[in-house]
This record gives structure tokens, C-alpha cells and sequence, in this order.
């Protein structure tokens, strides 16, 4: 079967791949500079601060997709009847259980409670974004571009700790980065092939929060899950590749008579 063809959505006036880079630098500039002010401003640790942050960041993107009307294009209200091949949620899950193969770490209840909404946050904001949002963005460059480069902004969108974590080096900041791409090749091959995102961010949440956790080293951890997401995304590309265009593919509106509605930028790319 031939992958369905991928509509182009984007006015011409507005390249889709300069408005995903767009996307990824006002990401950027709300958390870099969330950061900045919040440091300048207030007496809060590094804890409390990138909570905020993730609230701004998480904020921003929910309001985006509601302004838009991206709701169902970007997986967030598939009808639960709607999402499958959910066995694909084995792996990811598996590998989030990886780094308590070293035990468990004597972590603060105080500090588990701000990584739970830390990092759930973090998962609305990142996964909303380079899952949803921006490869509906992509869609009109067809499925392999939007896989690709929606996970190359993810991990580019890395760098910005290098304001957020001023300790850290460049290398280890920059290895992150990579991890972040390879990772999120798994990512968003899932949320298409499986056309919702909700399962996706429970296990960028989870592979979080079990990353502080558990006892085995987090560059161990990271690179073991990072290069087996890589390997796991293109067989779910190879293997589903004509759902995850469809998914791509999904229209917001419905037209009474149950057909998917054209959208406005649709009908005039047409017209």
C-alpha cells in the first residue's frame, strides 16, 4: 500500500519548515528568558525556578494548540476508541523501568512531589509541541520530514540549558541534545503510529522522574534508552509507516454529514 500523500496545509507565505524553526526559538525565548528574570527578580532555587518555567512553557503551548483549533491534528483529543497499536507501549515502558536495575535512590518526598509536576509539566510542554504541534506543522513536507526534523528541534531545543544549568559543560549539554534527538525519533513515530499523544507523554514522563530515582547512572541510562528510541523509531517508521501518514494527516474539524472538514489554509492551497 502507498503512504498516503500529505496535503500541503501551509500558505505559501509561510514555509512550514521556517515556522517549525520559529516555533523552536520562541520556545526557546520563553524559557531562556523565563529563566533569566526569574533569577534576577526572586531568590528561588534552581528547583522552584524551572518549575515555573515548565508552567510558562506548558501554558504557552496548551494555549496554542486552543487558539489554533489543533486539537485533534496534534493527537490530543483522538477519542479513545480512535487510538491502537498500543503493544507499542511495551518497549518504551520496559526501558523506563532501566535505571532502577541500580537500586533506588534516597530521594526527599519533598523533592519526588516537584518532580512529578516538574516533569509532567515538562511532558505537556515538550511532547505538546514536538509531538503535536510541530510536526501538524511539517505535515505538507510529508511524514519522513516531520519525523525527522520535529526530533532535531527537540533535541536542539536542548541547548537552552546551557542558561538553565550554568554548572553543566557544553559536551554534556550538547550529548544531551543528541540523546534528545534519537530519543524523540521514538517519540513521535509513536504518537503517530498509535494516533494519540497521551501515551507518549506518560512514558517521557516516567523515563523522567525513574531517571532521578533510580540508582543506575543517568548518562548510562540515557544513552542506553536514547539509542534503543532511535532503533525502536524506525522499525515503528518501516513497520506503520501508512497509519503514521494518515495520523499526520488528521483534520480538526467535522462537517455534520461525519467527512472531515477542509481547513481554510487546505482549501486555499487548493484553490
Amino acid at each position: 500500500m502507498r503512504t498516503p500523500n500529505v496535503s500541503n496545509s501551509a500558505s505559501p507565505s509561510r514555509p512550514p519548515i521556517l515556522l517549525a524553526v520559529g516555533l523552536l526559538v520562541a520556545f526557546e525565548v520563553v524559557s531562556i528568558g523565563a529563566t533569566l528574570v526569574l533569577g534576577r527578580v526572586s531568590d528561588l532555587d534552581g528547583k522552584a525556578r524551572d518549575l515555573i518555567v515548565e508552567a510558562l512553557l506548558a501554558a504557552g503551548v496548551v494555549g496554542l494548540v486552543a487558539v489554533l483549533g489543533w486539537w485533534r491534528s496534534t493527537a490530543f483529543s483522538t477519542p479513545i476508541r480512535e487510538w491502537r497499536n498500543l503493544r507499542l507501549l511495551i518497549l518504551p515502558l520496559a526501558l523506563t523501568l532501566l535505571p532502577f536495575l541500580g537500586g533506588v535512590r534516597n530521594v526527599e518526598t519533598s523533592t519526588i512531589g516537584l518532580l512529578v509536576v516538574g516533569y509532567a509539566l515538562n511532558s505537556i510542554a515538550e511532547d505538546g509541541m514536538f509531538r503535536g504541534v510541530v510536526p501538524r506543522v511539517l505535515r505538507s513536507r510529508g511524514l519522513l520530514v516531520a519525523v525527522v526534523l520535529s526530533s532535531l528541534l527537540f533535541g536542539l531545543a536542548h541547548f537552552g540549558n546551557i542558561v538553565s544549568r550554568p554548572d553543566q559543560s557544553v559536551a554534556i549539554t550538547a550529548a544531551q541534545a543528541l540523546g534528545a534527538f534519537t530519543q524523540g525519533v521514538g517519540l513521535v513515530a509513536m504518537r503517530l503510529a498509535m494516533d494519540t499523544i497521551w501515551p507518549v507523554m506518560l512514558v517521557h514522563f516516567l523515563g523522567d522522574l525513574f531517571g532521578q530515582v533510580g540508582g543506575l547512572p543517568i548518562v548510562l541510562s540515557n544513552v542506553i534508552e536514547s539509542t534503543v528510541m532511535l532503533v525502536f523509531g524506525i522499525w515503528v517508521y518501516r513497520r506503520y509507516r501508512d497509519e503514521m501518514a494518515r495520523s499526520l494527516l488528521a483534520d480538526d474539524a467535522v462537517e455534520p454529514t461525519g467527512r472531515a472538514a477542509t481547513s481554510a489554509p487546505d482549501r486555499a492551497t487548493r484553490g
